[in-house]
Formats: structure tokens, C-alpha cells, sequence
């Protein structure tokens, strides 16, 4: 750190206080407050994620921001969500002896047992009932305030639900109907989270409440739908003037498609036959179509194509990456995910040649 005269700070061995001296401030080492038990047997951590910050005032209404990390999770080690019956993907509900959170799992080596990470960011703004700070104790620190955020009590259990939904729409909707919803700001289009608690017995026809949603009363405009409802499937998608302007899909299972290529739909001039004839099952005739989740937002490298070009041209370094894709050349915070990528890779085709 330099001043603006260019002399580096503290270079003349001074503080900023009236004598020059340092002040140190003593402290007694002592055990947090909240103390783990049978109820609440976990440790949450709480921390930010790389594209957000805050309560994502403004980074919530950024694209490329939103790209890499839409919805609130938690991480969680691999051995504490087998005991819970946690699996990748699903619902958690953690409780504290303060509140209640609801999040998207992930399960991590990165995490030791008996700990649970959460994000900071997400409010009501954004999503419903993902505020972490739900969960904390009011127990704060003398001399600066600050509360116990990195050691809070929790349990953690999955959300029994009835259904799994998601919707791309060109227009912001009014989506909170169930007891987990996320909202998120694409390139051209707003993305919804929706999960519905098993405590709910309300029906809903989802036929009406998309055209409902949308409200769309231009003639030309022409509606795509497809449903079992003995598999507890919906999904619709409306086409106006050739561009695809809403899609919903709706699972009783959590086994919706992969969200990255329909995003990338709404960023099209036009959705061509061989797209419309693809669009409710949700993936491209051709597989190399979809890119996968943002992995970089720099430059929106997406999971799929990293992949497929450590496969295709034997990739073996981040820097490779770069030269060939610019991922990770820029802010390089996707580069500890570009090094998990390419490990993952290796295995891969260990196991393919074995």
C-alpha cells in the first residue's frame, strides 16, 4: 500500500495516533457462545461467494455476476450429508435456535465434518427464507460488534418436497408460491427457482398459472407444451415473433434439466425448427450446443466446454485453459474450479481407459 505521495505506508516505522506509537488491544481467548448439542449438532460457517458481495444490491442485478452462483447453498462434507439422507441438488433446511434458512446442497471435501458453509448475500429480495442471518445468535463482541457469524449451532435436514420447478422469462414475474423460490437476472431474461415443501396440499394448474404469469394476448404468439401428469410433469414455452420469450418446467422429482442452454436461448434473434423441436425436452439435438454452468463470468466459459476442450486437445494446466478459451486470464478467481475441473477430467479418462 503507497501513499499518494508514493512512500509506502508505515515506511517511517509510525502509526496514525498523536505519539506514532501502535495500540494494542489485549484479548482473552474464550469459547464461542453457542455450543453444539444433540439438537443442533453442526457448526454453520458463514462467508461470501466470488461474484457477490453484500446483499447483492448490486451485484444481484448483474448478469455475468449472476452466472456463476444463482442460488443460495450450502456446502456440507460428504460423510454429515449420508447421515442426514443429503444428496447433491436438494433442499436443506437448517435450523438454529434462532431461526430457519432454506438452500440448495452442495456436498464438498472442502468442508470438515461436523461444519456446514453458507453465503451471506441472499435476502428477500432475491429469495425466500435464504437470509443466513436468520440463523445467528445476537451475541456480539465487546469491543467490535460483531456477531458470532462464523459459529452458530445448526441442524440440517433435507426439505421433503412435492415439486421441483424453474422458469426462463424475458419479463420480471411475480413467482412466490412456494416455500423455496429464487429469483436471478440473466443476459436476456429473468431465471426462477421454484421448490414446494411436502407440508403443502394445494394443487396448482400449471397450464393456467403460466398463462397467467405471462399474461400473453397476441394471437401470433404460440404456446409449446407438454405434460404427464402420471410422472408429475409440465412444461410450456411461449414463442412470439420467433424468439423464445418464457419456459417453464416442472418435475415432482428433482430431476429438471440442466439450466445453461435454455438461458442462452433468450440471447438467440430467433429459435430455428431443429431448437423448437429440442426446447421441452430442455437439451440440444447436439450435445456440444450446451455449454454447461458458468464457470468463468469474465469471459462466460461455461463447465462443458472446459471439458470438452481438456478432452478434445489434452489440456493438463489452467494456463492451457486460457490460451485456449481466455478462462481464468482475467480476475482468475475461477481458477481453483478450472484446477477441480481438470482433475475431474483426469479421473475421467483414467477410468474410460481402464
Amino acid at each position: 500500500v503507497q501513499t499518494k505521495r508514493g512512500t509506502r505506508l508505515f515506511a517511517d516505522g509510525r502509526f496514525f495516533t498523536v505519539d506514532g506509537r501502535a495500540r494494542f488491544v489485549p484479548v482473552n481467548t474464550a469459547q464461542p457462545a453457542g455450543r453444539t448439542d444433540n439438537r443442533y449438532p453442526l457448526v454453520l460457517n458463514t462467508g461470501r461467494v466470488r461474484d457477490h458481495w453484500h446483499t447483492m444490491t448490486r451485484t444481484g442485478t448483474a448478469p455475468r455476476l449472476n452466472a456463476h452462483t444463482v442460488e443460495p447453498y450450502i456446502q456440507i462434507n460428504a460423510g454429515d450429508a449420508a447421515q442426514r439422507a443429503l444428496r447433491n441438488g436438494d433442499i436443506a433446511e437448517l435450523t438454529s435456535r434462532r431461526g430457519k434458512m432454506l438452500a440448495r446442497v452442495q456436498i464438498s471435501d472442502a468442508v470438515l465434518r461436523g461444519q456446514v458453509f453458507a453465503p451471506i448475500h441472499w435476502n428477500a429480495q432475491f429469495a425466500n427464507q435464504a437470509r443466513v442471518d436468520a440463523l445467528i445468535d445476537p451475541v456480539v463482541d465487546p469491543v467490535s460488534g460483531e456477531p458470532e457469524f462464523k459459529h452458530t449451532p445448526v441442524a440440517v435436514r433435507p426439505l421433503q418436497t412435492l415439486w421441483h420447478a424453474f422458469i426462463f422469462s424475458r419479463k420480471a414475474l411475480s413467482c412466490r408460491i412456494s416455500d423455496y423460490w429464487v429469483k436471478a437476472k440473466g443476459r436476456q431474461c429473468w431465471r426462477y427457482e421454484l421448490v414446494q415443501g411436502a407440508g403443502s396440499c394445494a394443487k396448482i394448474d400449471w397450464r393456467q398459472r403460466a398463462k397467467t404469469w405471462f399474461n400473453e394476448d397476441n394471437p401470433a404468439a404460440e404456446w409449446l407444451e407438454y405434460e404427464d401428469s402420471g410422472a408429475g410433469l409440465y412444461r410450456a414455452a411461449l414463442i412470439r415473433n420467433g424468439t423464445l420469450q418464457f419456459c417453464l418446467f416442472v418435475s415432482e422429482k428433482n430431476d429438471l434439466p440442466e439450466r445453461g442452454w435454455l438461458a442462452s436461448l433468450f440471447e438467440r434473434d430467433a429459435i430455428d425448427e431443429t431448437t423448437r423441436y429440442s426446447l421441452l425436452v430442455g437439451k440440444p439435438a447436439d450435445r456440444s450446443l450446451d455449454v454447461g454452468s458458468t464457470v468463468c463470468s469474465c469471459f462466460g466459459v461455461g463447465r462443458n466446454t472446459i471439458m470438452q476442450a481438456i478432452c478434445r486437445k489434452n489440456l493438463c494446466s489452467v494456463d492451457a485453459i486460457g490460451r485456449e478459451l481466455k478462462a481464468g486470464t482475467n480476475c482468475g478467481s475461477c481458477v481453483p474450479e478450472l484446477k477441480a475441473i481438470i482433475a475431474e477430467a483426469g479421473t475421467t479418462n483414467k477410468e474410460n481407459a481402464a
